[in-house]
């Protein structure tokens, strides 16, 4: 039964969303757990706050956020926004995926979200964002 893991991606979702918000007035997303980990490892009322509250990569697997940001986005305030991620008790992985073009970013649809295959690599920029266990934030790229 996967209902713990379906309730805690749309929970985790609508926690990242509002966030998001806050920093981009056009973006899309896709969040990506060990589903298996957590439908057999946590309780079925496990809750948003539960999981939030667990230490990150010791207590569950590290999540992973994959944004997609059309041209006219601010790419400046990546670090930024996950420092707040951080603040908030957000731990893991953060793939930035802004687009030259605003044609492919209206293309990408949630059909698609997260598969990124056969998508030519030139047409967006990649930064990549981890924060730690201990909430410590690194850009990679």
């Amino acid at each position: 039964d996967g209902y713990v893991m379906v309730k805690l991606l749309t929970e985790y979702e609508d926690f990242v969303d509002g966030i998001l918000g806050k920093y981009f007035d056009e973006y899309k997303f896709y969040m990506k757990f060990q589903s298996e980990w957590i439908t057999n490892n946590l309780p079925v009322d496990t809750k948003l706050e539960d999981l939030r509250n667990y230490t990150a990569n010791i207590d569950y697997p590290l999540p992973e956020l994959t944004i997609y940001l059309p041209p006219e986005e601010d790419s400046t305030i990546f670090l930024e926004l996950a420092e707040n991620l951080s603040e908030e008790k957000y731990r893991g992985g953060i793939a930035i995926k802004q687009y030259k073009y605003k044609e492919q970013y209206q293309t990408k649809n949630r059909n698609d979200w997260g598969n990124d295959e056969g998508e030519d690599g030139l047409n967006y920029n990649i930064s990549c964002i981890l924060v730690y266990a201990d909430g410590s934030v690194e850009q990679i790229q």
